[in-house]
Formats: structure tokens, C-alpha cells, sequence
């Protein structure tokens, strides 16, 4: 191992020569990406510019992005089994960290004042920028006189926000199958409903008297609080969060364009022919034939059991 990447591992939280690397092929996230009708072109170019490696998380960080040597570093526990890859069904908050780092490595290689204007790097550049200079002007956060990394701080605020928002996301698209697979009975009430419906995802009623199915329907990923999110050095890291700033984080960061709601998200999901995606509405068809063939089983019970008034005064007179 190399001085400098020896320095970067104990500057950085990087594995040292006691502990072993494996790279990681994060070829099966990029799917689950693209899954829910995300746009991986972006963050597979940044991936070209970096490396990820697995290793057992240290320092109070599950994940930690690498600034000198441009790695990504993992817990072993997103590997798949006999494989170096990425598991493909992280769950939510895995998906939360992962995408975390590589806001910090985008931010890192490509996010560029001097980048086109309009672009993914630019509005990267531009959104942390907004950050940067409120804890740049900020006095309470600043520590001999002046502020205390505020560049990393910004990088930290924006990466926190984009991470969580990306986690409320997936938590949906894993909602709306549940609702859709799961609670065909509440929403299922004839055959012929099941058969026009097909294997299309629907939301939950906007307007209902339950909680769950409600949140579902309403939901805003991209609202969320995003003031003291960030940690830095084991400290909170305010920002008084402007609306502008957010929705431009959570649009442009990694190219991914995701859903802002869960409107948008059906829509994806709808559209998508990506195979997973394909096999959830297969068994969302499935489910909603089954209770099809129940209600049709129930109503040709209750209809062999009803009795005409003329049967019903045959069977009182005997006859």
C-alpha cells in the first residue's frame, strides 16, 4: 500500500493494511435505480471516475466517501452472497447512505462553478453553493474567529437531505406494491374492476379515513426538514433551509430526475419495462385475479342460497 493511500485511510476513515478491501460492482443498485424509473446515466459516469470498496464501518460511519483517493467505502453487509456486487434489494436506509456518499463524491469530481450552465454539475455546484455561503456567513458556527470548513459542512447538509428524500422514495415505491398487492381486498370490489384495473399501480384514496393509505397518496419526497439534519464532527449542522435550494438538490443531484410525489412516482412505475418493475405489476395482476374469483365464488354462493316467496311458502306449507 502506498503513503498517500495509507494517509488517506487514516485521514478519511479508508481501511489500512490490516484490513481487507474488496471492490464492490455496484452494477445491481444502478438497476434498482432504474427500477422505479430513475436515470442512471449520471451517476454511472461518476462511477467511472471512482472506486467502491467494501470494508467494516468505522469511526461512528456506516459509509464514508474517501475525498483524496475518490473511493466509496461500504459495509460489508451491502454485498450480495458469492459476489462482489451490491445487493439489489438494499432496503431504504441502505439506499439512504449509499446515495449519501455519492452526492459527496459528485460533489467532489464534478460539481464545478465552470461547468455548463443548466447542468447536473453546475446545479450541484450552484445548490451547495446557496448552502455554503449561509455557513460561511453564519458566526454561530464559526471556531477561532472564522467558520469551520464550511465547504465540507454545505457538501454534509445537501448529501444529508438528498439521502433522506431518496429514502422516503424507495419507501413509497415499496408502499404503493404493498397497497397494490397486498390490499386487494380494499380495493378490489368486483371482477370486472380487477380485470380493467389489470396490473397497473393506483394510489390510495387522497381523502382516506385511514392514516397509512392517506400518507401513502399525499406523499411530497422531497419534503423533508432539512434545518439540523446534517451531522459534522458529531455536531448538528443548521441551515435555514430555503424551498428553491432543496427542490434543486433533490431534481438534479446524480441525474436521477426522481418523482417530487407519489402521483409522479405511479407514473414511473406505470410506464417502466424494466423487469423487476414488470415482475411487482405481474403480481399485482395476481392478486387482484385471485380476489376476482373470490367476490365471483361469493356471489355465486349467496345467489344458490336466496330463496323466491313462492319457495319460501312451499317450504312453510310442507309442500
Amino acid at each position: 500500500m502506498s503513503a498517500g493511500l495509507l494517509l488517506a485511510g487514516l485521514l478519511y476513515g479508508a481501511p489500512t493494511a490490516v484490513v481487507a478491501w474488496t471492490k464492490a460492482d455496484p452494477a445491481p443498485f444502478f438497476e434498482r435505480l432504474a427500477s422505479i424509473g430513475l436515470y442512471t446515466g449520471q451517476i454511472k459516469r461518476l462511477n467511472s471516475e471512482i472506486e467502491i470498496f467494501y470494508r467494516k464501518p468505522g469511526g461512528g460511519a456506516e459509509a464514508v466517501y474517501g475525498y483524496i483517493a475518490d473511493n466509496i467505502y461500504v459495509p460489508w453487509a451491502f454485498k450480495e452472497k458469492d459476489s462482489r456486487k451490491i445487493r439489489f434489494d438494499l432496503r431504504s436506509n441502505e439506499i439512504n447512505t449509499f446515495l449519501h456518499e455519492f452526492a459527496h463524491a459528485e460533489f467532489d469530481v464534478f460539481a464545478r462553478e465552470k461547468a455548463p450552465r443548466g447542468s447536473v454539475d453546475y446545479k450541484h455546484w450552484e445548490a451547495t453553493n446557496f448552502i455554503w455561503s449561509f455557513i460561511f456567513l453564519d458566526k454561530k458556527q464559526y471556531r477561532w474567529g472564522g467558520p469551520r470548513y464550511p465547504r465540507m459542512k454545505a457538501s454534509e447538509v445537501a448529501s444529508y437531505y438528498f439521502g433522506h428524500c431518496m429514502m422516503n422514495l424507495f419507501q413509497g415505491a415499496s408502499d404503493l406494491y404493498a397497497y397494490n398487492q397486498g390490499m386487494v381486498r380494499g380495493h378490489i370490489t368486483s371482477s370486472a374492476q380487477a380485470e380493467e384495473l389489470g396490473d397497473r399501480f393506483i394510489l390510495p384514496p387522497k381523502d382516506s379515513e385511514r392514516g397509512w393509505q392517506k400518507r401513502v397518496a399525499n406523499e411530497e419526497y422531497w419534503k423533508v426538514g432539512a434545518s439540523d439534519l446534517a451531522v459534522f464532527e458529531g455536531k448538528p449542522v443548521h441551515w435555514d433551509e430555503q424551498e428553491h435550494v432543496k427542490l434543486q438538490i433533490y431534481d438534479f443531484f446524480l441525474g436521477l430526475l426522481p418523482p417530487r410525489n407519489a402521483e409522479g412516482l405511479v407514473k414511473r412505475l406505470n410506464r417502466s419495462r424494466h423487469p423487476e418493475t414488470l415482475r411487482m405489476r405481474r403480481e399485482i395482476r395476481k392478486a387482484r385475479m385471485a380476489r376476482a374469483r373470490e367476490l365471483d365464488a361469493l356471489a355465486a354462493a349467496e345467489a344458490d342460497t336466496e330463496e323466491t316467496p313462492d319457495q319460501a311458502f312451499d317450504e312453510l306449507s310442507g309442500r
